[in-house]
């Protein structure tokens, strides 16, 4: 029997392997030209024709050309669809079943039909590819080099600078100036034209101009420098940066405003700094305005009921404020305020701007304030007058996690054994708490919770996540445990006499002490066993 069973063990076994991987068949024209990859690992022993491939489950298998060859097409068999081919090189397949895949390649030199001359002044300073398959070109410096590409498919060359936030000084097309993209040109070849690429500049200054639309905005620019080292004559007129040099300006980001930055008449953007490279006689004209003041008017009826700070919520900076209104200021480029209630204070209603502001998950209001702004807060004094009485059995600070709070996300601080929580019943701000717990121990990632004698459910199946809305006088029993019955757990026996008058049953219910039927009970915050 015991052979059997094993037997049966071992076929299981090989089963559940058998079927983590899927058998598929590649037919390669040229394993000369052609390779499969499967993560990251080429396939050895490969041939001519139907090579059988184990490919594990949930993993693609990578067909790729070798150096010198490429792909041009690959079919599914089953259903005779071709699959996508990247840059003549890859193509990916996720089988989901086994299958046959017929691949077809070619010479990289028997694709490769057009042909184009490319000449460049100096081959160090230029990265040149072909599109598509990104195969370099070795190019010689002043001598036109035959290259040949695959029609349409590795056209256009990428022409850009070999070395980053270098540029070229100008790439022609059969005698015609390509524009640039950037750094970079998209020059599209066809078969017999001629490429120039001058990478550097003759040897000139040409004048850069700085042009200030508003009158004092000057020092809205705090520092220029040309190829990395400073410079401070950049406002005199007659300021010249030599011809392939790269100019760079930072601006005073912290009390200006860039509006706009025209490069000879065109639009650029910029924040904290721009970057140009002189390839021309250039103006480079600045608009900007140093950043005002807001004044906003805020009016409450009880300042000891709010807290205004400027920014956010975590900020420091407090704005006194007394009954009434107030008349606050606020910088443009940081406008926020934060309104928030004063501990035993709640918060009505906030209006700005003509329009009601709601709370956030911290139950405070985030206002952008403009200038001018009319800004009002309700308030009124919270009245805490019900009483929910909570026991909890554990020590809150011995495990990973626990947290009971209120409706505005306030937290409630509780002890092991019985603690008062002072509420308003019918505060928003209160009603419903919510109460969470975790711990890598086991008896502590599940529990019992009972309210008023009753079993409380958790938000979701299974979890120790709870929300409850409470009424004055009600009695909330919080024990987590692995345990969902509370009569497993142990405990230690204690001695009647020294009991006090009332003790809890685990249920919460307060009952005299004097004749306790076994059972067990909470007594001082801890639980106890009568036998």
């Amino acid at each position: 029997m015991k052979k059997f069973y094993m037997f049966l063990m071992s076929m299981m076994l090989f089963s559940f392997a058998a079927s983590a991987q899927t058998t598929v068949v590649v037919n390669l024209d040229s394993k000369d030209r052609v390779y499969v990859e499967i993560n990251g690992v080429e396939v050895e022993n490969l041939k001519d024709g139907d090579n059988t491939i184990e490919v594990p489950q949930y993993t693609s298998f990578y067909i790729k050309s070798r150096e010198g060859s490429f792909l041009t097409k690959v079919v599914k068999k089953s259903t005779g669809t071709t699959e996508y081919i990247s840059g003549l090189t890859q193509c990916s397949v996720y089988p989901n079943a086994a299958d046959t895949w017929t691949v077809t390649s070619a010479p990289a030199s028997e694709l490769r039909t057009a042909k184009c001359k490319v000449r460049v002044d100096k081959a160090e300073n230029v990265q040149a590819m072909r599109s598509a398959t990104y195969s370099l070109l070795e190019l010689t410096d002043g001598e036109y080099v035959e290259v040949a590409f695959v029609p349409d498919v590795e056209s256009p060359l990428q022409i850009g600078p070999a070395t980053y936030g270098k540029v070229l000084n100008k790439v022609l097309l059969n005698g015609n100036a390509v524009p640039s993209s950037g750094s970079n040109f998209m020059v599209n070849v066809k078969d017999g034209d001629e490429v120039d690429i001058v990478s550097e500049f003759d040897d000139v200054d040409y004048k850069v101009s700085f042009v200030y639309t508003n009158e004092g905005t000057e020092d809205v620019v705090t520092s220029v420098s040309v190829d990395g080292e400073s410079v401070t004559n950049y406002n005199d007129a007659d300021f010249a940066v030599k011809a392939g040099k790269t100019l760079d300006i930072n601006f005073d980001a912290q009390n200006y405003k860039i509006d706009g930055l025209k490069i000879n008449g065109n639009m650029v953007s910029a924040y904290t700094s721009y970057r140009q490279v002189i390839t021309e006689e250039t103006t480079i004209e600045i608009t900007a305005h140093r950043y005002a003041e807001f004044t906003a008017t805020l009016t409450v009826d009880n300042a000891a009921n709010i807290e205004v700070r400027r920014g956010y919520s975590y900020s420091t900076d407090f704005i006194s404020i007394v009954d009434g209104k107030n008349e606050i200021k606020v910088s443009e480029v940081a406008p926020q305020i934060y309104i928030s209630a004063a501990s035993g204070a709640n918060i009505k209603k906030v209006v700005a701007g003509g329009a009601e502001v709601y709370s956030d998950y911290s139950g405070g209001y985030s206002i952008n304030v403009t200038d001018g702004m009319e800004i009002s807060v309700e308030s009124s004094a919270m009245e805490r007058n019900a009483t929910l009485n909570v026991y909890l059995g554990i020590n809150p600070t011995e495990i990973t996690y626990f947290s009971m709070t209120r409706a505005d996300r306030s937290t409630v601080d509780l002890v092991k054994g019985w603690n008062e929580v002072k509420f308003g019943e019918d505060l928003s701000i209160d009603n419903p708490f919510s109460w969470s717990w975790y711990d890598s121990n086991y008896q502590t990632q599940f529990g019992v919770v009972t309210l008023n004698g009753e079993t409380l459910a958790p938000q979701y199946s299974g979890s120790v996540s709870y929300k409850a809305s409470f009424k004055d006088g009600d009695k909330l029993v919080i024990c987590p445990s692995s345990e969902t019955d509370l009569s497993g757990i142990n405990a230690v026996t204690i001695d009647e006499a020294a009991m006090p008058e009332f003790v809890f049953t685990i249920t919460g219910q307060k009952v005299k002490s004097d004749n306790l039927p076994a059972g067990i009970y909470i007594v001082n915050g801890k639980k106890v066993v009568i036998r």
